[in-house]
């Protein structure tokens, strides 16, 4: 009995697979206790009469407490334990390191120059994705050049996010246990751990960005909700429509605000074309890189517009009843309880932010999955908390005691936070090989800090610091079409279970150290380490395309 949770994972595993056809099991110690205590309490308080007088004692509790105490201990909570997840899987090198390469590279020629360059896509980043917001991290990152700093950015901009929800519900509500309610809906919510499991990227700070975007709205400081907005359209090229809505919905129901609300609209819209039309195609030389994921709409942007425009039936169809589109729309509502249907107004906010992603023929997109969530998440928990409030009144106005209506709740609210507790899954830190990762560490620290690399995807963002990093291609000629690099990486022992590319892996390292230009400098647990035998004056790649 070594290790009891790997045994009962097999068992499970096997149960699952074998038995009803589904998934393998991957057990994580605390999250397995969360799901176990809180299936016990749901299933205490939905049989149990006995339940409403506790659940009526924890309430009152609840309402002693200060709301800033509530908030403030949520918020911090929900950031040092994301940021904690996300290093951890940057420092044992189990995050597909890809991304946050690319984000942690461009930043890396932010503060060293050309501004915005992107060795892995060889160009310009902003032709790629339209992210200028990308350079608040420059003054951190000239002090110490890691991608720490994106990952800690990133959870401290979700628990900036939490604040919001928590004041907004106060705001609307005044009930400690609604703001209760409303941060462990945003906390637990498996979208927001689904972008912050998928390393960094610019998108994720558009999810506090809105949500104070909205709090101004409500406290009435029109130069922040500007001065976030223009924030907002420079995070990518996704959130001006989420600016648009804003506006769209200031037009339609805030009547004292329209003045405001054709700012926006006019603004965002104007920006989101000049974007997609003229800034990318002309930082990438090459048009709109990411069209293909909307190729059905048309061959281009304008006659994409056009034929969303004039066929109605063709934009429903491509944004809810192709490929099932509706159903991942209904999952999306599911995970904060269907509640922004009680709140049909500012559940309009969702629509632009939600068609960007529906439109596509990309799974990632309309099935709201990796990171691609985030420009919805902030109007999807704005929308539900609003619909609390709309709750909280129709339950005062019926004839239910007190007791009963409390345990009907918490049946509810505890079967919909097992659920996203569930969801959320974190699995590449479900097993860590240490010495594999020891390994790692020591090969890299061979590599000379001003060395061009190309190296295996896992070590990407590690050695992204630099100005020339690429990861390994399949093929041989690949790996050399638009420069040299002084070092090669492998890890054989990651791509062990994918026959093709460690084939691919063997070939290129068989060819290298056949034709004498690289030598073996290290080798450790699968883990090796090519250096160019005559590398080029100062270290760096004989480039064959200077940016």
């Amino acid at each position: 009995m070594g290790d009891p949770i790997g045994l009962l994972e097999e068992w499970l595993t096997y149960v699952n697979v074998q038995l009803l056809g589904l998934k393998p099991v991957r057990l994580n110690l605390v999250k397995t206790v969360l799901l176990t205590l809180g299936s016990g309490l749901l299933l205490w308080v939905a049989i149990s009469g006995s339940s409403e007088r506790t659940i009526d004692s924890f309430l009152k509790r609840v309402r002693r407490v200060p709301i800033w105490k509530i908030i403030t201990a949520i918020s911090i909570l929900l950031t040092v334990v994301v940021s904690y997840l996300s290093l951890k899987q940057y420092y044992t090198y189990t995050a597909a390191s890809y991304d946050l390469a690319i984000y942690a590279n461009t930043l890396w020629h932010v503060v060293h120059g050309p501004l915005f360059f992107d060795s892995l896509h060889n160009g310009n980043f902003l032709g790629d994705h339209f992210v200028p917001v990308l350079a608040i991290f420059a003054p951190v990152y000239a002090l110490w050049e890691s991608p720490v700093w994106l990952l800690v950015g990133q959870a401290v901009a979700l628990g900036a996010g939490a604040v919001a929800v928590g004041l907004l519900a106060q705001r609307l509500t005044g009930s400690p246990i609604i703001v209760l309610v409303s941060l462990l809906l945003y906390v637990f919510n498996p979208y927001l751990h689904l972008i912050a499991e998928s390393d960094f990227h610019a998108m994720a700070l558009a999810i506090p960005v809105f949500l104070w975007i909205l709090y101004c709205l409500d406290t009435e400081r029109y130069w922040l909700v500007a001065a976030l907005s223009v924030l907002a359209l420079c995070i990518e090229e996704s959130q001006p429509p989420g600016v648009v809505g804003v506006g769209l919905y200031l037009l339609c129901f805030r009547p004292k605000l329209r003045w405001m609300g054709t700012g926006l609209l006019v603004g965002g819209a104007l920006f989101f074309i000049v974007q997609v039309t003229v800034l990318m195609p002309y930082l990438s030389n090459e048009g709109l890189l990411h069209w293909f994921r909307y190729s059905n709409l048309g061959p281009d942007f304008k006659t994409a517009v056009y034929n969303l425009a004039t066929n109605p039936f063709f934009l429903i169809h491509e944004a809810l009843l192709k490929d099932y589109k509706a159903l991942y729309v209904a999952a999306l509502l599911y995970s904060v309880g269907f509640l922004p249907l009680l709140a049909w107004r500012e559940a309009t906010l969702l629509v632009l932010p939600a068609l960007l992603m529906l439109l596509s023929q990309h799974g990632g997109l309309y099935k709201f999955g990796h990171h691609y969530s985030a420009g919805v998440l902030p109007f999807l928990f704005y929308s539900a908390m609003c619909g609390l409030a709309t709750l909280k009144g129709m339950l005062e106005r019926r004839d239910l005691t007190v007791l009963r209506s409390n345990r009907i709740l918490g049946v509810l609210f505890l079967a919909l936070l097992i659920n996203n507790i569930y969801l959320a899954k974190w699995p590449r830190l479900s097993r860590i090989d240490a010495a594999h990762t020891a390994a790692i560490n020591r090969v890299l620290a061979e590599v000379p800090s001003s060395a061009s690399v190309r190296v295996e995807g896992n070590m990407l963002a590690m050695l992204s610091s630099r100005h020339r990093i690429a990861p390994l291609a399949v093929s041989i000629e690949e790996n050399f079409g638009w420069w040299r690099p002084d070092c090669i990486v492998f890890d054989f022992k990651m791509v062990e279970q994918d026959s093709r590319l460690l084939s691919a892996r063997k070939a290129l390292m068989d060819y290298l150290t056949g034709t004498h230009e690289y030598r073996l400098r290290d080798e450790q647990d699968g883990v090796v380490l090519l250096a160019l035998v005559e590398p080029s004056p100062g270290g760096h790649a004989r480039s064959t395309t200077q940016p």
